[in-house]
């Protein structure tokens, strides 16, 4: 993803989010000072990465559940998205069966 689709994509769901309608290439284009065509190229670039959906036609763009994921990990500090160093969980559980409950 380019560093224009990730400013796309975060105008994009945060549009959504206040007025939760489909989201028009032109409220794109005009937020990010693109020209419209260039709007419509990029939401199509994310839409066929699964990042957008359009619900008919004639509709704006929506962000799929992989939009929202990538729009609130992006909002993360970058050390928070980072994977454990392997055996960072080993620990005296490690090995065994989770403890079941007495009741």
């Amino acid at each position: 993803m380019t560093a224009r689709q990730r400013r796309v994509l975060h105008l994009l769901v945060d549009e959504y989010i206040q007025t939760k309608a489909p989201v028009p290439s032109a409220r794109i284009a005009e937020g990010l000072g693109l020209s419209p065509a260039l709007a419509r190229y990029e939401l199509i670039a994310l839409e066929e990465m699964g990042y957008l959906t359009k619900p008919h036609a004639s509709a704006g763009r929506v962000p799929t559940r992989q939009g929202f994921r990538q729009y609130s990990l992006s909002l993360l500090p970058l050390g928070l998205c980072r994977r454990p160093p392997e055996g960072a969980w080993s620990g005296p559980w490690r090995g065994r069966e989770s403890p079941r409950p007495s009741w």
